[in-house]
């Protein structure tokens, strides 16, 4: 959590149960009333923005988001397929995101003393609040051995 005094523009927070970039915050004390701080929130979803003031004490929910570049390759039926670009260029994994409905697989590769090992993760979002996931590697791409497995759930406030 963060107090609303702390807010600096570029902060990712949580508004409304939606994540919002702070584009501009203004600590305001009008004569003797009590302070406030007034922002502009930015919806990372829409691109929407408007005016928010807050109290002093309020505190706001950091919005922890994990940023991918991804590059478009084709689309075949409902599937699109996006190739990963690494943003570490010394650690470069081919791969490509399989787009399915509400499934996205990360296929991915990694060669290492003349072997090719196969790894995935497959994500399924069952509603935007719940994902059930697992990684898998395989030394053929086609037998698959499970690593981990997990759910997750997003908790709103």
């Amino acid at each position: 959590m963060i107090v609303s005094t702390q807010l600096k523009v570029g902060t990712l927070v949580l508004y409304n149960g939606k994540p919002h970039r702070v584009a501009t915050v203004m600590h305001r004390t009008p004569g003797n009333l009590r302070g406030f701080v007034q922002a502009k929130l930015v919806n990372i979803e829409n691109g929407s923005n408007q005016e928010v003031r807050f109290a002093t004490d309020d505190k706001l929910e950091r919005a922890i988001l994990d940023e991918h570049k991804l590059q478009f390759s084709y689309k075949a039926g409902d599937t699109y397929y996006v190739t990963y670009v690494p943003s570490d260029s010394g650690h470069a994994i081919s791969g490509t995101v399989i787009i399915a409905g509400g499934v996205w697989t990360y296929p991915g590769q990694q060669h290492n003393l003349g072997q090719t090992i196969y790894f995935r993760t497959v994500d399924i979002f069952d509603d935007a609040d719940n994902i059930d996931f697992r990684e898998e590697f395989s030394n053929d791409n086609q037998n698959w051995t499970l690593m981990s497995k997990g759910h997750e759930t997003r908790v709103r406030k």
